[in-house]
């Protein structure tokens, strides 16, 4: 019992003594965002940077990513690269006038909708042109 009082006192006393700590020092502590800013975030409106692997949200407590090498882009004979990033993210859609069936190969048009559930991945979504 005293030793664990001992550390009781010792954490309140180190809680007190540190509970505010300046500005200064928290930016030692915070990652530093590293990428061109492509966007904003659709989610929290923070910047979207351009990262190794995917495009991200530069607020780490928001998990909005567009992934470099997304399937359902890819399936579409498509790739997430910067230009396709910066208008899903201003735009929320593209249109595409050769896109690629994946059980035909054949191409086809249709508008490319980015679709944002909130939480998780994004998803896309397909619309085609009225004939």
């Amino acid at each position: 019992d005293e030793f664990l009082n001992g550390i009781t006192e010792l954490m309140q006393e180190l809680v007190a003594r540190y509970q505010g700590i300046s500005e200064e020092k928290k930016e030692q502590f915070q990652g530093k965002a590293k990428g061109e800013v492509i966007g904003k975030c659709p989610r929290c409106g923070a910047d979207v940077r351009e990262g190794k692997v995917n495009f991200y949200c530069s607020d780490r407590n928001c998990a909005f990513t567009l992934w470099k090498n997304d399937k359902f882009l890819a399936s579409q004979g498509k790739r997430m690269d910067k230009t396709t990033a910066k208008k899903f993210l201003s735009k929320g859609k593209i249109h595409y006038k050769d896109l690629v069936s994946r059980k035909t190969g054949r191409q086809y048009e249709a508008t490319v909708e980015m679709v944002d559930p909130g939480e998780g991945n994004v998803q896309f979504n397909l619309s085609f042109p009225q004939r």
